[in-house]
């Protein structure tokens, strides 16, 4: 039996073994040239192969056919993250986000080998690397990706955050990216309500991180988003650095609205969140809708009344709504310069 190379011919035996469910041992590697492999010690199975110049091919010399042991069950040395994502790569071409247990369970069915989630999460990413490139390959080319944005739109304001490597002469870390095109900026200053959505939501990479934005409300309520940014977490210091950033942003524009958003600005908060603390103490038919009643009411005399049904239902819970700050999350206490009336955050 011949090979044209020595990975087909491991590629080759190593299919064998995890077919038939067998685990296997590479013996002998001289450059290359001569390999061989074996079975559980007392079994006779042998594979012997060489390099020949004279064929120009990988030559097996030596083969013991008969198995002595047991199969293996749910292990397998040859089911390797590498191996297995050659294996499954055209169903990660069709579907590159094919779930972990749709993985584990192919593998189960064709190798009667068990997957942990983290070996399902390696596979995965082994076979993403040949077909999208390595994250870090996708990193290193940040760099000339805003160089060419900033050379088609200079007033696109970016900023970059690196952390410098424990190792000299290794290139920096990415940490965090800002980013704010100026076309959304110039139609936030010139065409929507002056109020701004931030939030953050997490990224499902392997890297993880957040992704914080700034989305705002046009003339017709509609999602206009302004900036952007990924950092590493979701804290007190990420949101300083990306609303330092947002600020400066907005501040760069000779603009009216600027002058007036940010010296007294607003603080709004979501209304679900101060729901989802009052909501521990306080369940039960009625009160989510008694809470919302006096979320929405648009006027004082409308909040008074409002207030006082939850009283009735629960003295102990109008208490509670009251010390959870209903000026920042209450429609009857919002000033009505920016013509917003939205109670809850689900733009951003």
């Amino acid at each position: 039996m011949r090979f044209n190379s020595t990975e087909l011919f491991k590629d080759t035996v190593n299919r064998y073994a995890a077919v038939s469910r067998y685990s296997i041992r590479w013996t002998k590697s001289y450059k290359m040239q001569k390999l061989a492999t074996k079975c559980k010690k007392g079994c006779p199975w042998y594979v012997y192969a060489s390099w020949s110049g004279d064929k120009t091919c990988f030559v097996v010399k030596s083969v013991k056919p008969t198995h002595h042991c047991n199969r293996q069950d749910f292990e397998n040395r040859q089911c390797r993250p590498k191996w297995l994502a050659r294996e499954f790569m055209m169903q990660y071409k069709l579907d590159p986000n094919w779930p972990k247990k749709a993985l584990a369970k192919a593998v189960m069915e064709k190798f009667g080998v068990r997957l942990e989630s983290w070996a399902c999460y390696r596979v995965k990413r082994e076979a993403h690397r040949p077909l999208h490139g390595s994250l870090q390959h996708h990193y290193m080319k940040v760099g000339s990706y805003l160089k060419e944005l900033l050379k088609n739109d200079p007033d696109t304001l970016v900023e970059v955050a690196t952390v410098n490597p424990e190792n000299e002469g290794e290139p920096p870390v990415f940490q965090r990216r800002y980013m704010s095109l100026s076309g959304l900026r110039k139609g936030f200053l010139n065409g929507c309500r002056p109020v701004l959505c931030v939030d953050g939501c997490f990224l499902k990479t392997f890297l993880r991180g957040q992704l914080l934005v700034a989305v705002a409300r046009d003339g017709n309520n509609q999602m206009f988003p302004v900036s952007w940014a990924v950092v590493e977490s979701e804290d007190n210091d990420s949101w300083h650095w990306f609303l330092f950033n947002l600020k400066k942003d907005l501040n760069g524009f000779e603009a009216e609205a600027v002058a007036t958003l940010f010296p007294n600005v607003e603080h709004r908060l979501c209304a679900r969140h101060p729901f989802s603390n009052w909501t521990k103490k306080h369940k039960g038919p009625g009160f989510k809708n008694a809470f919302y009643k006096v979320v929405k009411a648009t006027n004082m005399s409308a909040y008074e009344i409002a207030l006082q049904e939850l009283r009735v239902l629960s003295q102990d819970a109008a208490t509670d709504l009251v010390n959870e700050q209903p000026k920042r999350f209450c429609r009857a206490f919002f000033r009505t310069f920016n013509k917003c009336e939205l109670v809850v955050n689900n733009l951003a």
